[in-house]
């Protein structure tokens, strides 16, 4: 038996899917053989995200999202799976009339409000200012933004907590 297949007895395959990705020897030392994707985003056949997966270094799926849309093709909701923290959260989106989103809202899996996030926009339908309220209200951010005559960002502000 020549060095080259000892060795290869002596290590462990990880697979994902079947495919053969990372090769581990008996010292823990990984040997990558294909690279993995970090993240795999799926699409429906209109070109919308419907699906995003992320991996981690070992190959596992670590986070996961589904992604939900309204006749108008709006994404009005987001769900998002946690393996290794055991925990879910779900986003939900709301618009007006003209199809810009005025809220925005991140709940745990039992519902409960971590993440809120209102917005204003002027007359050309630019966003002109958004409050955001987070850790359980404990944060509050204000964001304002001013447009020149051509219609550029001329000034934007952020207001914490502090002022």
């Amino acid at each position: 038996m020549n060095i080259v297949t000892e060795e290869i007895k002596r290590i462990k395959l990880c697979r994902i899917k079947s495919r053969l990705t990372i090769l581990v020897n008996l010292q823990g030392k990984k040997i990558l053989v294909n690279s993995l994707p970090e993240e795999k985003v799926e699409f429906d056949r209109t070109g919308r995200a419907r699906v995003y997966v992320h991996y981690n270094e070992q190959g596992e799926e670590d986070q996961r999202g589904r992604y939900f849309y309204d006749a108008a093709g709006r994404r009005i909701r987001s769900e998002w799976h946690f393996p290794e923290k055991e925990s879910d959260t779900r986003f939900e989106y709301r618009y007006n009339n003209t199809g810009h989103i005025i809220e925005h809202t991140g709940k745990t899996a039992d519902g409960d409000v971590f993440n809120f996030t209102k917005y204003k926009y002027d007359a050309f339908g630019r966003e002109s200012w958004s409050e955001t309220i987070g850790g359980g209200g404990l944060i509050r951010l204000i964001k304002t933004k001013a447009y020149n005559t051509q219609g550029r960002l001329a000034e934007a502000r952020i207001t914490g907590p502090d002022g």
